[in-house]
């Protein structure tokens, strides 16, 4: 019997080492390609950031990506650009971990090693982190590690603000998991508070957010009121059918909806694609503890996201990009 599970066990990792060696090679074959985009910015910020001391170079990291606090980020490219590695060769490595971490976390599930492997080798929005959103890449690859350690410990705390300090939305995903998990208890308690506490705890929290996030909120806004309100509303059909299937497969339906409802208000600030990426990893948390994936939800969505995964690299080595028009944004990241 122990032998049994020993076997199990050096099969999945054996899985997650082949999945990160795998994104690790198609990242390294491919990454030169993405060149447009915010790969225009972000190629830019590594070549400057050589050479340049440290604060220094954390001043022109904040100002040149809109006033970003995403120190997680920058901190890694610095030490990279400043050590000499090549920039696509640093985001292959970067990559080869992400891809083992996510795995590694996936075997903790219990989900089938091949499915494990589908997913993060072929599926369309591990190729936008791998490729695209740099620094939403570092987030998750943080959030992945928290998961990982089990205790409730000092070292879990920092890498869940090191996951936060590497892009700030990740604050969309870790409200989500606090609003699934603590909003009864929570609820309870404010309401057992007066009325003028309530009022002043709320203008407490609002300002907070608002100091520290208010310009990066608003410019969000602007920019996805600007260019995406329609697919936003579009975006809230996806949502609902991630949130219905994952209600199938939960074993704790009011937690579910719970997490699946601040996505709603969100898709306005972060646009409809990051959502539906969101959307579609709430879905899989609960899909994939269902027959260790292999069920027919799982199955459909893996095939459209692997072919849309290889629609994606083919746009981007055709005309630099995997997003939208031919266009380029110096200077000014979307993601």
């Amino acid at each position: 019997m122990k032998s049994t599970v020993t076997s199990s066990l050096s099969w999945a990792q054996c899985i997650s080492f082949t999945g990160a060696v795998g994104v690790f090679l198609i990242s390294l074959l491919f990454s030169a390609y993405y060149v447009e985009g915010d790969q225009v910015t972000y190629r830019h910020v590594y070549a400057t950031l050589e050479d340049m001391p440290f604060i220094e170079a954390a001043i022109f990291y904040s100002n040149y990506l809109n006033f970003t606090v995403e120190l997680g980020h920058f901190f890694i490219i610095w030490l990279g650009s400043n050590f000499g590695i090549s920039k696509d060769f640093l985001m292959a490595l970067i990559n080869g971990v992400l891809a083992y971490s996510a795995t590694s976390v996936l075997n903790r599930m219990q989900v089938h090693p091949l499915v494990s492997l589908s997913l993060v080798v072929f599926n369309y929005y591990f190729y936008g982190l791998y490729f695209a959103a740099e620094r939403l890449k570092f987030g998750f690859l943080f959030f992945f590690i928290a998961l990982l350690i089990r205790a409730d410990s000092i070292l879990k705390i920092s890498v869940i603000i090191a996951s936060i300090f590497s892009h700030v939305q990740m604050i969309i995903v870790y409200s989500c998991i606090v609003l699934a998990n603590k909003i009864q208890p929570a609820m309870v308690n404010i309401f057992r508070l007066r009325f003028a506490k309530k009022i002043f705890l709320t203008g407490i929290v609002l300002w907070v957010l608002y100091a520290q996030l208010g310009d990066y909120v608003l410019l969000k806004i602007g920019n996805y009121f600007e260019y995406e309100t329609g697919q936003n509303f579009a975006a809230f059909f996806r949502i609902t059918i991630f949130m219905i299937l994952s209600c199938v497969y939960s074993k704790d339906k009011r937690k579910t909806i719970a997490a699946f409802i601040l996505l709603y208000p969100v898709t306005f600030i972060v646009g409809p694609e990051r959502v539906n990426m969101l959307g579609y990893i709430f879905f899989l948390y609960d899909a994939l503890r269902y027959k260790a994936g292999i069920n027919l939800p799982v199955i459909i969505t893996s095939i459209y996201f692997g072919l849309k995964g290889i629609s994606f690299i083919a746009q981007f080595i055709e005309v630099g990009h995997g997003f939208g028009e031919f266009t380029t944004f110096p200077g000014n990241v979307l993601f």
